[in-house]
């Protein structure tokens, strides 16, 4: 007799759709934020936008390519690249709001969201692999 797995959290839709939603929501806030709003290229990157721009349109790109590949075609490689790169999009601006907290700069609040945020997507990531990897295995 087989045993019956039960499902993943981590295979579950709602997990999916609320980290792409988060990342969309989370972009559209980023892009409106003002001019003067303090983001993770304060001092590092002078050249870029100081009020997260750039991270909002990273943010919103990658949610909604999670999105369409979602409504369209749920394939868990694709998702997985997605998730991995929107982990490291928050990690390395985790990483840079930290050390520029760390330096005596503002920062230094935000930075551990961030960085819980990207290591969720990270894992998702690999969790995600790991079920295509399985997959694979099956087919064959």
């Amino acid at each position: 007799m087989d045993k019956i797995k039960p499902p993943l959290l981590i295979e579950s839709g709602p997990v999916y759709w609320s980290f792409a939603v988060m990342s969309i929501a989370l972009g559209v806030v980023l892009i409106a934020a003002p001019a003067n709003w303090y983001g993770p290229s304060w001092h590092y990157f002078p050249q870029l936008p100081h009020n997260g721009f750039g991270m909002g349109v990273c943010c919103c790109a990658i949610g909604l390519a999670q999105v369409a590949t979602l409504a369209w075609r749920r394939s868990s490689l694709v998702l997985s690249v997605l998730f991995f790169l929107g982990g490291f999009v928050f990690w390395t601006a985790g990483m840079i709001l930290g050390a520029e907290g760390i330096l005596g700069r503002q920062g230094l609040m935000e930075a551990p969201f961030m960085l819980v945020l990207g290591g969720h997507k990270l894992a998702l990531s690999a969790s995600l692999m790991n079920h295509h990897r399985a997959k694979q295995g099956t087919q064959e």
